[in-house]
């Protein structure tokens, strides 16, 4: 029986030169999701998923019943043309309007564990934090958990679920590249008076912000901003107060719906942004967007470009 590895182009750099397949296949499961397609003595293909905590699940055939507690796994599934495998949906799956009618399952963290087992998926998608596994693998589920915090992150989830659900590897390459004209596009039209500015992105109202790292912190760089938070502290960490208004951001983003007068705050009202009222506030349908590290990303720069231009209107 032999094996072919798919990996996402910006994986190719995880795997050494001179390695035995073995080997391979061990640190491959720990660099990045991986699609192992193997054919059997009887011609039929099967393959296995590794997800991001490291373990392999083994398919016979592409699946026809989807559970996703993972909104941006969701919108994924929708994007490659295979929104009618999902029979279950978490509560905070609305995109589009059609998974509203599903059936809804909760949440990755809050679950309808015998609903789910009701709908009989023969695969549940949720994101790793959710660590639904053990709860949800006793009763003979097939659980995947995936990390989804960068742009590279929703390219390499494309190309992992494409074969799960029975799409083509081109077919979903072709979505990932629409994606990246729809970004250059969009880039296109930010206001060269931002280009260089100093920005802050939060993304809750108790103070954690999107740093160079994550999917929004890659989105300000292509659009020529200078994001105060380095991605040394992760994706999305929480800051004091006091470390914001020493950045003295030249722009703010809040990516969240509940803020208060900024100005109102003694030691805010010094922060350039705050002084030269640019900062931008996202509305209920933009935060969804904007928070989902998935296909919508065009739309999520989209926003960000229309609330930076407004800024520097004025």
């Amino acid at each position: 029986m032999g094996a072919l590895i798919f990996l996402s182009p910006s994986a190719s750099r995880c795997v050494p030169d001179h390695q035995d397949s073995s080997f391979l296949i061990r640190l491959l499961g720990k660099c990045f999701s991986v699609v192992l397609l193997s054919l059997s003595l009887s011609g039929a293909w099967a393959f296995g998923v590794v997800d991001d905590q490291g373990d392999r699940i083994d398919f016979a055939a592409p699946v026809e019943r989807v559970v996703s507690l993972e909104p941006a796994l969701s919108e994924m599934i929708c994007a490659l043309g295979r929104c009618s495998l999902l029979v279950g949906v978490d509560r905070y799956s609305n995109w589009p309007k059609s998974l509203e009618k599903l059936p809804n399952v909760g949440s990755g963290i809050d679950p309808n564990v015998e609903q789910i087992y009701r709908l009989k998926p023969q695969v549940i998608l949720s994101s790793r934090s959710a660590l639904m596994k053990k709860k949800l693998g006793v009763m003979g589920l097939k659980v995947l958990e995936f990390d989804m915090t960068s742009l590279d992150d929703i390219h390499r989830m494309m190309l992992t679920l494409a074969p799960l659900i029975g799409v083509p590897a081109e077919q979903a390459q072709l979505v990932w590249t629409d994606v990246e004209l729809g970004l250059a596009q969009a880039a296109s039209k930010v206001s060269p008076r931002a280009r260089g500015q100093r920005v802050y992105f939060e993304v809750s109202s108790d103070h954690y912000a999107a740093s160079q790292s994550s999917y929004l912190g890659e989105l300000m760089n292509r659009l020529g901003l200078k994001n105060v938070l380095s991605g040394d502290w992760g994706p999305f960490p929480r800051l004091n107060p006091e470390f914001i208004v020493a950045q003295n951001p030249q722009l703010i983003m809040l990516g969240h719906q509940e803020w208060s007068d900024l100005s109102s705050k003694a030691a805010w009202s010094h922060i350039d942004a705050v002084k030269s009222n640019r900062v931008c506030h996202f509305d209920a349908e933009q935060f969804d967007v904007l928070s989902r590290p998935g296909p919508r990303v065009v739309q999520a720069m989209q926003s960000m470009v229309q609330c930076i231009n407004s800024s520097y209107s004025r």
